[in-house]
């Protein structure tokens, strides 16, 4: 796991949305791009976005790479499980 995907694991322990993982991390906005989509990639992460029509945020599944810096993220039990060395 690199340094950024591990900034962002950090962050997104509780739904985060994308502006303030940004402001979090720290690093280019390009770099964390690319690492969000990757622990996309490896089910490290959920990508959510609001619904009106549910009243509530709902899973993107399959994740949309295009969509990133519109949604909120939050990690997952395998993301969880490898940020904390247990995996």
């Amino acid at each position: 796991m690199t340094d950024i995907e591990w900034d962002i694991l950090d962050q997104t322990y509780f739904m985060n949305d994308y502006h303030s993982i940004v402001t979090g991390v720290k690093r280019p906005a390009m770099e964390i791009d690319i690492a969000l989509v990757e622990l996309l990639k490896r089910g490290m992460l959920r990508q959510l976005f609001y619904s009106t029509a549910h009243n509530d945020y709902v899973d993107l599944d399959p994740y949309d790479p295009l969509r990133v810096s519109e949604a909120h993220y939050v990690i997952t039990k395998q993301g969880l499980l490898a940020h904390t060395g247990t995996a």
